[in-house]
């Protein structure tokens, strides 16, 4: 995970807590600036492609273990969004015009 929502440890474990995986975050801060270097060096032929460049380039800074009893409570919470919604399925094409 990057950009923005990585300054927050508070948003970092929620992912990971709502995904039910780990998140790594990145240490590369400039993630434009990143793309392009990443690019840059990809088309001057000193990487083979992005997969082999990204290697070298994108390092972990953190891993963030989920929550397992919380991932617990936000899958029961989205199985009853879902039937919500699925039940408000077949009544809402009676309010369109």
């Amino acid at each position: 995970m990057a950009g923005g929502v990585v300054n927050s440890p508070v948003w970092v474990q929620m992912f990971a807590d709502i995904l039910g995986i780990p998140i790594e975050t990145i240490k590369a801060k400039e993630l434009g600036a990143l793309g392009c270097a990443m690019a840059a060096t990809v088309a001057a032929g000193r990487f083979k492609d992005y997969e082999e460049e990204a290697g070298n380039m994108v390092h972990v800074e953190k891993k963030v273990m989920p929550d397992m009893e919380k991932y617990k409570i936000y899958q029961k919470k989205f199985q009853k969004y879902t039937a919500v919604k699925e039940a408000l399925d077949m009544a809402w094409p009676l309010f369109t015009v």
